[in-house]
């Protein structure tokens, strides 16, 4: 698919404190490194202008191929990750990398530098509390089995 589709959701809940009231939260998923030839310039452009607070990262943003640089997957989430507070739970492609280093030559070990670098927050297997005001929140990453 060579587009990116943008919903809408408005969530509402007595749970959430009146402090998340008109939040915005974009959430991201499955670029691939921009393997698909998205224009991810168009992509941010179009995140700008919803104003996020968050992101939300729900993996795959990296694609775990041997050899892939994954500069753009890189260039763009260093982007997002200097102007917004980032969330990311790892896809498979990215778990790839992490359970078969030998395989992706160190490809994992350059994926945790830049969220090092960038101020990333990663969630494996975690999760974390993210505060508004009197409020929170808490924000969770899953890393299912490799098989699953």
């Amino acid at each position: 698919m060579k587009k990116f589709i943008i919903n809408h959701y408005d969530v509402k809940s007595v749970k959430i404190g009146k402090s998340w009231d008109k939040t915005k939260i974009v959430m991201l998923s499955d670029l691939h490194d921009n393997s698909y030839g998205i224009d991810l310039d168009e992509v941010y452009r179009n995140i700008l202008m919803i104003h996020p607070d968050y992101i939300m990262i729900a993996g795959d943003m990296y694609n775990g191929e041997p050899g892939c640089a994954n500069k753009n997957a890189e260039q763009f989430l260093t982007k997002l990750a200097g102007k917004f507070p980032v969330y990311y739970g790892l896809g498979n492609h990215e778990y790839r990398l992490m359970i078969h280093p030998d395989r992706y030559e160190g490809m994992y070990a350059e994926f945790m530098a830049m969220i090092r670098k960038t101020g990333i927050h990663l969630l494996k297997n975690e999760s974390m509390e993210v505060k508004r005001q009197n409020s929170s929140i808490i924000v969770s990453g899953l890393m299912l089995d490799y098989t699953f």
